[in-house]
């Protein structure tokens, strides 16, 4: 999962790590799906958009992220 391969074990984002992640964009709806924070969310969206999600998809993830709802979105 995406999750654990971007972020550092005291849950803080890892730019290294994010810098090399596949442009594969279930993972990062994974991601995505727990987010920490709202600003946890926004920088998982900006990803998203980096690997080709799109930031205006990746900040709807984020917001059904917040309302629990990214699992139905990403299944």
């Amino acid at each position: 999962m995406l999750t654990a391969a971007v972020l550092t074990p005291d849950g803080k984002l890892d730019a290294a790590a994010i810098a090399a992640a596949p442009a594969d964009a279930p993972a990062i709806v994974a991601a995505l799906a727990a987010p920490a924070s709202d600003a946890h969310a926004t920088a998982l969206a900006i990803i998203a958009g980096i690997h080709g999600v799109g930031i205006a998809q990746g900040t709807l993830i984020a917001q059904l992220a917040k309302s629990g709802g990214a699992g139905k979105a990403a299944g």
